[in-house]
């Protein structure tokens, strides 16, 4: 990055812009002040041609402004002042009450302006004025697009510096970034190490969601990521609200800013190379496409299977939700056992299917893992703290979050047991053959 920065080539380019371009010269929004920034903006000296062009303008202008000095004292229009334009060039603009004082006194081409208030014109020795300028403006401005022209040729047979300085200055740019995030973040940043071995394994000590670890209204739980090649499928059970997407989220922005070479969340990051990453997150039916929300999960869930490789990040959250829990538990199961067999696979699957846990007694690279939570009489404590094991909480704050939306407290009654659907049964009954 210091090389290019340090080219001799770039040296030379700023050598050749340094020698035509004048540094004065900016863009203006307004065409009279644009104009005169394109009239100057090559330098004196340049081009001969174009310092007598420019002599000669600044004489005429100043004639000009003599000639409305000769007005002012003779004809006593002290209102009457010089302006420019792209259609008229020079030209007088005076009150329109002063017209007739104007048309006695050898002013021509009376024109109202659009407010209606004033009125523009000229005379015979500023419209000949007028006639020079436009002639030394139109060869100013041809004789400094050549030079212009001839500057950028130049600098196209060296682009490819300006690339490389584009790119140093935005790796920089990046680089500094990444300081002041750290530094105004606060807290255990570290430098990840990054593993190319095919034993390489995802360990993550104390990490914490790096957004919400910056813009969260409370503290937030730090907690251990671990996958291994032996041991590289984490199922995670928890009840709702207890921090499984949050955990599912930190891992793959971890992981994608220790690839982008800034520090991580974390006291020790040791990530391994990933080919791909893939999330499997948010549920919702798309009406465009006329797809529902277990249409998308399949979608979802085929195009992350289609396309898993070596080194690969599997993120799946909740699979199953947009059908049946039958359905649902059995797509969940079929999805876990494919990503199972698939070797160097990291994958992370939350869910509420508990019987997925019966897969650690089929696979031994099967890890559970529960969000830590302490009941209560009536609603969970959630502590967002990640261990071992199987949550088998029954109570899924159900009644709490019913409270918390403002339902009717006789739907929040439990019950024992739901009632058994009802089936019609459709019997055949005799006929009745008998005679009265």
């Amino acid at each position: 990055m210091l090389q290019n920065l340090l080219a001799p080539e770039l040296a030379q380019l700023l050598q050749w812009i340094d020698e035509i371009v004048e540094v004065d010269a900016v863009f203006d929004r307004r065409s009279s002040q644009r104009l005169l920034q394109c009239l100057f903006s090559v330098k004196p000296g340049v081009k001969t041609t174009l310092d007598v062009c420019r002599q000669t303008l600044g004489e005429s202008t100043q004639e000009m402004e003599r000639l409305l000095e000769s007005y002012h004292v003779a004809l006593s229009l002290t209102e009457l002042r010089l302006n420019y334009n792209g259609r008229r060039g020079y030209h007088f603009v005076l009150p329109a009450s002063q017209r007739r004082l104007a048309e006695e006194n050898g002013f021509i081409q009376m024109q109202a302006t659009s407010s209606k208030k004033s009125i523009s014109c000229t005379t015979e020795p500023l419209s000949q004025l007028n006639v020079r300028c436009r002639e030394m403006i139109g060869q100013i401005l041809l004789t400094t697009e050549k030079e212009m022209a001839g500057l950028v040729e130049k600098i196209q047979q060296q682009v490819h510096v300006l690339f490389q300085v584009s790119e140093s200055v935005a790796l920089l740019d990046m680089m500094v970034a990444f300081g002041a995030h750290v530094k105004l973040a606060g807290g255990d940043w570290a430098r990840p190490r990054m593993d190319s071995a095919t034993s390489a394994s995802l360990v993550l000590k104390q990490a914490r969601h790096p957004i919400l670890d910056r813009f969260g209204e409370h503290s937030l739980v730090a907690n251990d990521v671990y996958a291994t090649p032996a041991s590289n499928f984490a199922l995670i059970t928890g009840p709702n609200m207890a921090g499984k997407s949050t955990y599912l989220r930190m891992t793959a922005l971890v992981c994608l800013m220790a690839h982008v070479g800034c520090l991580v969340p974390a006291s020790q990051a040791n990530v391994p190379l990933l080919s791909r990453v893939f999330t499997r997150i948010a549920s919702s039916d798309c009406l465009e496409s006329c797809t529902s929300t277990f249409a998308g999960e399949m979608r979802e869930a085929t195009y992350v299977l289609r396309n898993l490789g070596p080194s690969a990040l599997v993120l799946v959250d909740e699979l199953g939700r947009g059908t049946s829990n039958r359905d649902g538990a059995s797509l969940a199961w079929a999805v876990a056992e494919e990503l199972l067999g698939t070797p160097r696979t990291f994958t992370f699957f939350a869910t509420h299917y508990l019987h997925l846990a019966n897969l650690k007694n089929l696979y031994p690279n099967v890890r559970t893992l529960m969000m830590e939570v302490e009941p209560s009489a009536s609603r969970l404590r959630f502590m967002y703290h990640v261990q071992e094991g199987v949550c088998v909480q029954r109570q899924y704050c159900t009644e709490f979050l019913a409270e918390l939306a403002g339902t009717r407290p006789r739907l929040r009654r439990p019950r024992a047991q739901a009632p058994a659907p009802a089936h019609r049964t459709h019997r055949t009954q005799p006929r009745d053959t008998s005679l009265h």
